[in-house]
């Protein structure tokens, strides 16, 4: 069908593989990047995310005041299903939602329209960590819940007991009462929990974080190449943590 080229911006999208701790996948990548629009994005601030470091400053405030709920804390965490996707754009962008996709198997490219958020998009990273940090706040203020928010996943630590209870009201708030969805099968409260590139270990007066299994295994796949093909390692330890902290999230 006919497509008026003057009236939109196409925005070709791109595959990249992505190493989960379930193995490959495909991440579609949309390059607002090469047709300007990230240009004139206009961030409203620093966006900046809740760490290990947080996690670990509530579990001292915990140890501080309610040392004896200590004997028996859980790490709870859900997730948002699909959280970019549930943000559209306005209409007078909609011109902008138009990717080009090359058909290798017929030689053509393809235009279609989007109508939420992609990856790839500067806008779509800073609408989405508006309203997840909106979403946030409203669990801390108006229902007292303990949450902490990276990208995606929203974490909360609270006494054994009362762990299941808590995962099961946080996501009826969300889902039920401001309308998103949470993925139940990302959804879980444990003392022990991998999550953040760390396992993470409560017990009595303590907290052990160490790097994940999956993510040291990720990190010699991804890094040990590299250096290979440059010649050399890391020196020092401060270059080692140059390279690892940012994947942690944390610094080491």
């Amino acid at each position: 069908s006919y497509l008026d080229l003057d009236a939109i911006l196409l925005c070709h999208r791109f595959g990249a593989w992505e190493l989960r701790a379930d193995g490959w996948r495909v991440r579609c990548i949309d390059n607002y990047y090469a047709n300007k629009v990230n240009d004139y994005t206009v961030l409203p601030g620093r966006v900046y995310h809740d760490t290990l470091d947080h996690l670990l400053a509530v579990f001292k405030r915990i140890s501080d005041e309610i040392p004896d709920a200590l004997q028996s804390l859980h790490l709870v965490k859900t997730d948002f299903k699909a959280a970019f996707k549930t943000l559209g754009g306005v209409e007078t962008q909609r011109w902008l939602q138009w990717i080009a996709i090359r058909d290798p198997t017929v030689g053509t490219t393809k235009a279609a329209r989007t109508y939420t958020q992609t990856f790839g998009s500067m806008g779509a990273g800073t609408c989405w960590w508006r309203v997840a940090h909106t979403l946030v706040q409203i669990l801390r203020r108006e229902f007292h819940i303990p949450a902490l928010l990276y990208v995606d996943d929203i974490f909360m630590l609270v006494p054994a007991e009362v762990s299941q209870q808590v995962l099961a009201s946080t996501s009826w708030i969300l889902e039920s009462l401001l309308g998103w969805r949470m993925d139940a099968g990302k959804s879980r409260a444990s003392a022990i929990e991998d999550n953040l590139g760390a396992t993470i270990q409560l017990f009595r007066q303590n907290a052990t974080f160490a790097v994940s299994e999956a993510k040291r295994q990720m990190w010699v796949n991804d890094c040990v190449p590299s250096y290979m093909m440059i010649g050399s390692f890391p020196n020092s330890l401060r270059e080692w943590q140059v390279v690892c902290s940012g994947r942690l999230a944390i610094f080491l």
